[in-house]
């Protein structure tokens, strides 16, 4: 479902050139458990397309997300946090 919103998104992105993006960073605290939830998680925002995660803080606690096109940082966390972590978690408990 992400993919293809985000894929969507994008599209719309490049087919409306005039439109004005609003591109931003958002820091994403996470409840992962390990290195290897940290590092499939970063990988599964850098495969939506818009997305890409570009740092995760030393405590492994922090995921800083680049979003191309941004209305509101506290939904991108939501979107994140709600969606593909809570997914990532059940799927190693």
């Amino acid at each position: 479902k992400e993919v293809i919103l985000g894929a969507l998104d994008v599209g719309n992105a490049i087919l409306w050139p005039f439109r004005t993006l609003r591109p931003g960073i958002v820091a994403v605290p996470l409840d992962t458990r390990s290195a290897v939830e940290n590092t499939l998680l970063a990988n599964i925002v850098t495969l939506t397309p818009g997305t890409m995660s570009i740092d995760l803080s030393p405590d492994g606690k922090t995921l800083y997300v680049h979003v191309l096109d941004m209305d509101s940082p506290d939904a991108v966390r939501k979107n994140i946090k709600e969606g593909l972590e809570r997914r990532l978690i059940q799927l190693f408990d």
